[in-house]
């Protein structure tokens, strides 16, 4: 096959047009990926780069189900799951109010959530949470379809137990109800803080208590030589997004972040007090919050 050499400017143009196709791919790439992990994640894909802790939403596990190996025979499944999205308890509603109380705090209006200060309902399980609980349990029904039904037919062999908290207490009862619409199995087992050694354990074991009351004395100390290497730092980043000129601590900019954590697992909601940390910032409360 015979043709004339592309010309110095026709390489160049080309060159240019290649790169041009290059950076247009990337472009693409990165939107689609960014897309990707804002449709795993309830909370927008930019809290990926946020640690929230015990406030991450669950995420549905996009795994295949494998049957048992050949000459195998499942007999016994046990389940220990958390209790769902819940509301704020009235300690941290207690320093929520003492936020939307700074001087010269100025945010917009809809951050102001009467949800999260609202005391009949503290720390209960919230709209998200049984929802939560409900892909759970539909997830458990799709795991274990022909096992669960045969269970069902003898209700002794099927118990569920919760621990005393409400929260947990609804967890259960909302499980149970997508797993047993019939209502087959007998009411939700609920074990008292005084008499649980399964669940809540911690309450009854005395070295427990003993070292908390321990720990918590050390924390504070700990909490303390945090904040005296952070706080200005902190401090002086949140207060300009905040417009607030004075008053403003560690311990606030803390209930900030709880704040985040509560708006993306009650609400779905990024928009508001997340978007005031970045990832050196959130790293930095996550820390706090270890300690």
């Amino acid at each position: 096959m015979f043709g004339n050499s592309p010309s110095g400017a026709e390489r160049a143009r080309k060159r240019r047009i290649y790169a041009a196709l290059v950076v247009a791919a990337i472009f693409v790439i990165s939107m689609w990926y960014y897309s990707s992990r804002k449709s795993r994640s309830p909370g927008g894909s930019r809290l990926t780069d946020l640690s929230l802790s015990t406030k991450t939403p669950y995420l549905a596990p996009n795994s295949t189900i494998r049957p048992a190996p050949s000459g195998f025979k499942l007999v016994q499944v046990q389940y220990v799951y958390r209790h769902g999205a819940r509301y704020p308890t009235q300690g941290d509603m207690a320093h929520i109010k003492e936020v939307y109380r700074l001087d010269g705090l100025s945010v917009p209006g809809d951050w102001i959530n009467a949800e999260l200060i609202d005391g009949d309902k503290a720390a209960l399980l919230a709209e998200y949470g049984y929802r939560e609980m409900t892909g759970i349990a539909q997830r458990t029904i799709q795991r274990y379809p022909t096992f669960l039904v045969d269970r069902l037919r003898n209700p002794e062999s099927v118990r569920f137990v919760s621990s005393e908290f409400q929260r947990s207490h609804m967890s259960a009862r909302t499980f149970q109800g997508v797993v047993d619409p019939k209502n087959h199995t007998k009411p939700v087992t609920v074990l008292p803080l005084n008499e649980d050694t399964i669940l809540a354990m911690k309450t009854e074991c005395p070295a427990w208590v003993q070292e908390k009351e321990v720990a918590t004395y050390n924390a504070s100390r700990e909490i303390a030589v945090f904040d005296s290497i952070h706080g200005q730092g902190l401090r002086q980043r949140m207060s300009g997004k905040l417009g607030v000129k004075s008053g403003l601590t560690v311990a606030h900019i803390s209930t900030l972040y709880t704040m985040c954590g509560y708006e993306v697992a009650l609400f779905a909601q990024p928009d508001t007090w997340c978007t005031l940390f970045d990832p050196d910032t959130s790293a930095l409360m996550e820390l706090r919050n270890d300690i």
